[in-house]
């Protein structure tokens, strides 16, 4: 399998799935925790083995404060590195000042944002608001994730909202 279909034909379908039966009852959230903490380190291991960090081309992921659900940042994180870009994780449930202030020191040309369908409320867009304001004009900003078509109206313009790893990797091919 390529890390694309790796990701989007078996990881993340079995993640829903652990996610979907625990909110119906047979699956505990120890169930759920333990999926999450298996696709992170697997996840993290194809990051390390891809990682290229003499690249000219680098993108930021992380996520925003309050938003732990990392998966799918990490897994565009790897899928840029299999692709031969540069890439920074910084984990998830970061402050916007602190994102906005890690993008120089990274070298980032591009920082994405992983936004989850719980991704909502006032606090959220204070954060998001930061970021389209803030964030230096020459970095691109691209999210994702089922909480992004929420916030496309803020994001789009200032950045990209990309509606699946599809489109993801075609601005992957752009940058690279």
């Amino acid at each position: 399998l390529r890390p694309v279909e790796l990701l989007q034909d078996v990881l993340m379908p079995v993640l829903a799935q652990v996610g979907d039966e625990w909110h119906r009852g047979p699956a505990r959230i120890a169930h759920e925790h333990l999926m999450s903490s298996t696709m992170r380190n697997i996840l993290g291991s194809f990051l390390r083995l891809y990682a290229r960090p003499e690249v000219s081309t680098r993108l930021l992921f992380t996520t925003l404060a309050g938003e732990r659900h990392e998966i799918g940042t990490l897994g565009a994180a790897m899928l840029a590195a299999s692709s031969g870009l540069g890439v920074a994780y910084l984990g998830p449930d970061l402050p916007a000042r602190e994102i906005v202030e890690s993008v120089r020191p990274a070298g980032a040309q591009v920082l994405v944002l992983g936004l989850t369908a719980t991704s909502a409320g006032k606090a959220k867009e204070r954060e998001l608001r930061t970021i389209v304001r803030d964030l230096p004009k020459e970095v691109e900003l691209w999210a994702g994730g089922r909480g992004a078509l929420r916030h496309t109206a803020l994001i789009s313009p200032r950045g990209l909202v990309l509606p699946d790893y599809n489109a993801y990797q075609q601005e992957l091919v752009r940058v690279g």
